[in-house]
């Protein structure tokens, strides 16, 4: 991040690098309907607003009305005029090329209203700088603007970010992309209601499949908000919630199937196939996630870890195992992530996660009497939680131990199986 204000121009701050230029029309940013719309409100608050947008946003923001900013933008339209993006002050990379005006005012307006997550942030224009504007969304979009005008842009590296559709435990979405799983649940119990139980189920098989979609779902105060090194911005009540009316008794659910016809089947059955389809592709984030601009693809480990199927035999192949390689995988900073997030869990939940992996543990040693690459895989991720739980006790030390591993399995004998896999 960097603190630099419209109008300042190009400026060198702390040594940062500029990045490859990227042309764009100023006109393009106009074709975001969302942030198009509230700028347009703002407009017509005059001088007034933009007083205010400089006052609070810490703009130095000119004399003219907010409808004389926004019809600057609109009149550049044929100025492809080059963007140069620089780090602010060495503390973060460069933000990517923005292709057009669109993805750059985006990325400002993402900036001022939810910051990079970066807690130490020393932009003045973000949302996560202690500095940094506390703007409604009409004000957010004038500044996001305003920003975007300017030939030198101080992006942090955060910014740059894409919020997909989402599921959220609430009666009112905030916005377009929010499905509000509370109010479908409660029109689709209502058994005449065909149309509601179509529209529940197609919801939550789109978002409990898709990994980004998840990383974004279940948020506090129901609305996007960025994940940092120590809080992931879940909010687990509401996650408990929608877990239990997920997961409630198999009353028959109509869905379309792949063929367009009208079928029943039951929430419980359309959940656990969106989590395991969401196995079935490649979950694990890639190269720079996890770190201080990229935390929120790590979420969905977390709202799966106290998924309470993880309790059920049934679902020990076609997620378990799968959820416990997925966090393996992962690199060590981004394991340490989720155990620093787990701290966030409440007790009950915490402990439902530890009795799922200590279940899955005895049940397999139970019926292989041996310690193979699942038993190892599960009892990792356990010692996960075990840290966790170090930092805030929610459950017994003695809860962790596992009796079936000391009394079912011949070490003597399970040694020697192991050096012949080692062959």
């Amino acid at each position: 991040g960097g603190d630099e204000r419209p109008g300042d121009g190009a400026r060198e701050n702390g040594g940062g690098q500029a990045v490859q230029p990227a042309r764009f029309a100023v006109s393009d940013a106009m074709e975001s309907d969302d942030i198009s719309e509230h700028a347009s409100r703002g407009a017509n608050n005059g001088k007034e607003e933009t007083s205010q947008v400089a006052n609070r946003g810490g703009a130095a923001l000119n004399e003219k009305s907010a409808a004389d900013q926004i019809s600057q933008a609109s009149s550049a339209s044929q100025d492809k005029s080059a963007v140069t993006v620089s780090p602010g002050n060495g503390t973060f990379a460069p933000s990517p090329d923005y292709e057009s005006c669109r993805s750059l005012i985006n990325s400002y307006f993402y900036q001022i209203t939810m910051g990079c997550g970066t807690i130490h942030c020393t932009n003045r224009n973000c949302f996560s700088s202690a500095d940094g504007p506390r703007l409604d969304p009409t004000s957010a979009a004038l500044l996001a603007v305003k920003l975007a005008q300017s030939t030198t842009h101080f992006l942090c590296a955060g910014a740059a970010i894409t919020i997909p559709e989402s599921l959220q435990w609430v009666d009112q979405p905030a916005s377009s992309d929010v499905v509000p799983l509370k109010r479908l649940l409660e029109a689709a119990s209502q058994r005449p209601n065909v149309q509601a139980q179509v529209e529940l189920a197609a919801a939550v098989q789109r978002t409990l499949s898709n990994p980004d979609c998840l990383s974004w779902s279940f948020l506090r105060h129901g609305r996007a908000c960025r994940a940092t090194e120590v809080s992931s911005g879940i909010d687990f009540e509401a996650l408990a919630l929608a877990y239990k009316g997920l997961l409630q008794p198999k009353t028959p659910l109509a869905i379309v199937n792949s063929d367009g016809e009208l079928t029943d089947t039951t929430l419980i059955h359309v959940t656990v196939s969106a989590l395991e389809a969401l196995f079935n592709g490649a979950i694990a984030p890639g190269l720079g996630c996890g770190t201080a601009h990229r935390f929120e693809p790590l979420r969905l480990f977390v709202v799966v870890l106290v998924f309470p199927g993880l309790m059920e035999p049934e679902y020990h192949s076609s997620i378990f195992k799968k959820l416990c390689a997925a966090i393996n995988a992962l690199s060590p900073p981004q394991r340490e992530t989720i155990q620093v997030w787990l701290q966030e869990c409440p007790r009950e939940l915490f402990r439902d996660a530890v009795v799922a992996f200590q279940q899955f543990i005895t049940i397999y040693v139970n019926e292989y009497r041996c310690i193979d690459d699942h038993v190892a895989s599960a009892t990792k991720v356990l010692g996960l939680l075990h840290r966790s739980n170090l930092a805030v006790e929610r459950v017994s030390y003695k809860e962790l131990y596992n009796d079936a591993i000391n009394e079912l399995v011949d070490f003597t004998e399970d040694f020697a199986r192991w050096k012949d896999t080692q062959r």
